[in-house]
């Protein structure tokens, strides 16, 4: 059984609003039509990741708070979302404290992402630097001298998507000191601990339980759609499960860096 294919009496479908692009944060939404639609219970702003959490090496996530639509089906809620007037605005930079395998650094996320032209600018001044030589054979300074012609390109790269088959998703459920997941993952040793440490909850009262992947490829590794699943249920106060549709998938998860080489 593929995670997607999880069902329990009881539980809800949940599915996010993240911001439209990085370096972009909530400012406020109006939900009054979407709670008005057939099967939807909720429409929250939730925040996955606890303030001043100390993100470990699979809980990278560029968007901390966001709108979760919760309902009775997949398609109400896929109708609900579309009824959700969000205004969102871009955010200053701020610190964001990270723990790499006990090693604690602390990194400034700047302002600016939501442009791409920025991001050209950035790569292009990074490719402008002096550059260490690590390797050098023959004269090339000699060689680019007495060339005929000298042709130079520069490349760049989008971000990449990294989407597997299987659409995100997973089925959580938190009440009281204890949180229980089913879903397909890839880290459960370190979801484990991103849980326990972000909600605050020992682990001996965290079930996980890895269902098979429709591909993986180190997608599900990360933990950032587990940990809103749980933030869900903890509000909602019932088992949820959190899909994301491919458009969610393709604009709110995990890149391939850009890339500018001349």
């Amino acid at each position: 059984m593929f995670g997607i294919d999880y069902h329990e009496d009881g539980m809800q479908i949940a599915m996010p609003i993240h911001p439209p692009a990085f370096g972009m944060k909530l400012d406020s939404f109006d939900a009054s039509e979407a709670l008005q639609m057939k099967g939807i219970s909720h429409v929250i702003s939730v925040r996955s990741f606890k303030k001043n959490y100390g993100r470990a090496i699979f809980d990278e996530h560029a968007f901390p708070e966001f709108i979760a639509v919760v309902g009775d089906s997949v398609w109400n809620v896929m109708q609900a979302k579309k009824k959700v007037k969000a205004n969102w605005k871009p955010f200053d930079s701020y610190a964001l404290e990270k723990n790499i395998f006990g090693n604690k650094s602390t990194v400034t996320v700047p302002a600016g992402l939501e442009s791409t032209t920025e991001h050209y600018k950035t790569m292009k001044k990074g490719n402008s630097n002096a550059l260490k030589t690590l390797r050098k054979d023959g004269n090339p300074e000699v060689a680019f001298k007495n060339a005929h012609k000298v042709i130079e390109s520069t490349y760049t790269a989008p971000f990449l998507a990294h989407n597997a088959m299987e659409p995100v998703n997973c089925f959580a459920e938190a009440s009281g000191k204890h949180i229980r997941v089913v879903s397909p993952m890839q880290a459960p040793e370190y979801m484990e601990t991103t849980l326990a440490d972000n909600f605050g909850i020992s682990k001996e009262n965290i079930d996980l339980k890895v269902t098979r992947m429709g591909g993986g490829f180190g997608r599900r590794a990360y933990s950032f759609n587990i940990v809103e699943a749980v933030a869900i249920a903890q509000k909602v106060k019932t088992p949820v499960q959190l899909i994301y549709t491919r458009e969610d998938d393709m604009t709110g998860g995990i890149y391939r860096p850009m890339y500018q080489i001349t």
